[in-house]
């Protein structure tokens, strides 16, 4: 077995005694050993013999040195203590550099006691030779140091770190007369002791103060906290000051200090649980918890898009009328997370929502050309070639935890939504900085920026507003351009491949190496069929009158009809039958159509406004909930009015049943009820030649004498005749003639 020098062995004795040794020359057939433990010096053993023991298991080599931090100190340690460690080897380098005869006893004493003649100007004047010289009992320790610490100059290296009890806190259950530790200036210049030794009793009203004045949420110092603990926990008393109860605090010099206190805080918590305390889990999480993992989770372009929205900082104006003043607009940008591509932008004035996260959305999904050519921006397929839905999307828990967001995964996109942690906007860090990378591109420049807040005295941005909506997606336009292009991602974690290939670390080349040479995620649908996902969908019902979609929120229900409705008689098979459900599809910002979902017809298929529901034809969602609402405001309005009426008609209806019943009593004669309702004919007869004589017309001109005529006997009416009208039963057999 292999015997080499500085090795480290270790020989097991009789019973549990072990010695270790280090080889510190050989000299076959001796070696020369020295003992890791103690005052001594090197020793001669036989070679063969050691080697016998390493075979037969009496000793083993030990892989760990206990001196190994001295062979590379840090250089703060080294820097204190390299001036003793070269006085020690300016002592000993002549022994170490004779070779052999340092080993030698006889030899060894006398370059032992050449080193320690030899003067210096570093050293104390001894009192043997009156010289300025080491002792030999100095020079043996420095090369009995050496040997033990393996043979290196660096061995010659005090071992202070090692010194005392570190990581141990000395605390005794009682002060005791002396102080510990240096003493104060204070002490020095007057003799009068300034603070006490720390006590376990200390201890605990140090913990206890802690917890209840420096753990919580009010963010109190610690000056303030140990304050706090002296007036609660070491007081002699109260005292009624100005009528209020006051601790008294004995002297100063009895009390634990500041440094004290302080130090038992730093020793006892960990910085991580009392940031956890005094900020809380979820400001610690976001802003001081440990950032060792890496923001790259991606395989390759599309395994992950992270989406957001933030409100820009600078105001714009209005497109046909530019001195009105419309806000700040909303700025969404979805960001591949594997390249950092920004592969979709939307600029618009409705507030975050799921319309801007779904028009931010089609443009991630849809290709780049068009949609720029509109901005008024000519581009090629290889400035922006990002495309294609994604397998996973990334959101904060605002508009991808609505119900519309359920589409992205029941719909034909089959896209994974996850949401982040509320307030931890780190798990989408990616898109979050490139919001700040937009907004630092042209804060400086764009006129009616609100990029710091407003100071008295300063002007008003909005006045300085410039810009409408149309530009500013121009100029977002560029900034996407821009940072695809052109942002040097210095810190992009590379991998192999990637540096094999020798990748730019630009967000465009990124994208382009990915779509090369990874596994391919990205799947490409046509715009129709996108949009259509990506509009909110709901349940309309297919009725008689037709396909009836109620808006439940703003209590609005409006027709609709389609091609295939009329072709398969839907609207009198619900007659019929009964009513059934359908999906479609809506934009909130057209009520004018709606649409039949694609997974249950072949094709995309419009249903249009039925004419009873024209009235809203070309409006919008938010058009019709106003029209709602002012309609029922004037219905609130007049029912003072619809209520008066109701009113005044039951006066007048209970004043005539009321004459009426009156004069039915009076007329009573005290006829019994069959006589009572005997005679109704004739009656009726009667009633009505009478109405009949009150209801004539007569024009308003003089009568002209009514000529006689005879009238031959067997040719007059009768008036009896006219007046025996009987009602005359229909024909039963008219029955065939009506089919």
């Amino acid at each position: 077995m292999l015997i080499a020098k500085n090795q480290i062995l270790r020989l097991h004795r009789n019973g549990s005694e072990q010695q270790k040794i280090r080889v510190l020359h050989i000299e076959k057939p001796h070696i020369i050993v020295i003992e890791l433990v103690g005052k001594v010096l090197p020793d001669w053993w036989k070679y063969d013999e050691l080697e016998m023991a390493l075979m037969s298991g009496s000793a083993e080599i030990l892989q760990i040195d206990p001196y190994a931090s001295l062979l590379l100190p840090s250089q703060e340690y080294l820097d204190r203590h390299r001036t003793r460690r070269d006085q020690a080897w300016e002592v000993i380098s002549p022994i170490i550099d004779s070779g052999i005869s340092a080993f030698i006893p006889a030899e060894r004493q006398r370059l032992i006691e050449v080193a320690a003649s030899t003067e210096r100007p570093w050293c104390k004047p001894s009192k043997k030779y009156g010289k300025q010289v080491v002792s030999e009992v100095t020079v043996r320790d420095y090369l009995r140091v050496f040997w033990q610490r393996g043979q290196n100059k660096n061995a010659l290296l005090p071992l202070y770190f090692d010194c005392g009890a570190p990581g141990e806190t000395r605390v005794k259950a009682e002060a005791g007369p002396h102080k510990r530790g240096r003493k104060s200036n204070i002490t020095k210049q007057t003799g009068k002791q300034t603070s006490v030794n720390v006590t376990t009793s200390d201890q605990e009203k140090f913990d206890r103060g802690i917890r209840k004045f420096y753990l919580d949420s009010e963010k109190k110092s610690l000056t303030v906290a140990h304050q706090r603990t002296l007036e609660e926990f070491y007081n002699i008393g109260y005292e009624f000051k100005k009528g209020v109860l006051t601790p008294i605090l004995p002297d100063i010099n009895t009390l634990p200090t500041i440094g004290e206190f302080r130090y038992w805080f730093e020793q006892r918590f960990e910085l991580s649980k009392v940031l956890i305390h005094r900020k809380g889990r979820r400001k610690y999480d976001l802003e001081n918890r440990d950032i060792s993992g890496s923001p790259k989770r991606s395989r390759g372009p599309g395994s992950c898009y992270q989406i957001d929205a933030m409100i820009g900082n600078l105001h714009l104006v209005s497109w046909f009328d530019r001195n009105r003043r419309i806000g700040r607009p909303v700025v969404y940008f979805v960001v591949d997370e594997f390249s950092w591509a920004i592969t979709g932008w939307y600029v618009g004035l409705e507030g975050p929502s799921w319309l801007g996260m779904m028009m931010a959305l089609e443009h991630a999904f849809t290709p780049k050309v068009e949609a720029y050519k509109n901005i008024g921006i000519d581009i090629t397929e290889e400035e922006y070639p990002c495309q294609g839905i994604c397998n996973t999307l990334v959101g904060d828990r605002g508009e991808l935890l609505s119900k519309h967001a359920d589409n992205l995964a029941d719909s034909s996109l089959n896209i994974r939504v996850d949401n982040t942690a509320p307030f931890r906007a780190d798990w989408k860090c990616q898109v979050e900085k490139i919001h700040d990378l937009a907004q630092d591109d042209h804060e400086d420049f764009v006129p009616g920026g609100t990029c710091k807040p407003l100071e008295r005295g300063e002007r008003d941005p909005r006045l300085d507003a410039a810009l409408d909506i149309f530009q500013y997606r121009q100029l977002i336009g560029h900034i996407v351009l821009k940072h695809n292009t052109y942002r040097r991602l210095e810190n992009y974690p590379f991998e192999e491949d990637m540096i094999r290939d020798q990748v730019a670390p630009y967000p465009l080349d990124l994208w382009n190496w990915g779509i090369a040479n990874r596994t391919g995620c990205l799947e490409v649908m046509s715009t129709d069929l996108i949009r259509l996902n990506l509009l909110p969908s709901a349940e309309a019902s297919v009725t008689e009158r037709g396909i009836y979609f109620y808006y439940g929120q703003y209590k609005l229900g409006l027709y609709y009809t389609c091609e295939t409705a009329i072709k398969e008689e839907w609207f009198v098979r619900a007659r019929y039958k009964s009513r059934w459900k359908i999906t479609i599809a809506y934009d909130p910002r057209d009520l004018s159509n709606v649409y039949l979902r694609p997974k249950q017809f072949e094709t995309v298929e419009v249903c249009r406004l039925l004419p009873r529901s024209k009235i809203f034809q070309g409006r919008n969602l938010y058009e019709a909930a106003d029209y709602l609402a002012l309609k029922g405001q004037a219905s609130h309005a007049a029912q003072t009015r619809d209520r008066q009426g109701v009113a005044d008609y039951h006066a007048q209806m209970d004043h005539i049943i009321n004459t009426a019943t009156e004069q039915m009593q009076k007329a009573y004669d005290g006829r019994s009820k069959t006589a009572q309702i005997s005679g109704m004919r004739p009656n009726r007869m009667e009633a009505r030649d009478d109405l009949r004589s009150s209801e004539v017309w007569r024009p308003n001109c003089p009568e002209a004498p009514m000529p006689q005529v005879e009238v031959p006997p067997n040719q007059q009416i009768s008036q009896d005749d006219d007046d025996d009208e009987e009602y005359v039963p229909r024909p039963k057999n008219l029955e065939k003639y009506s089919k």
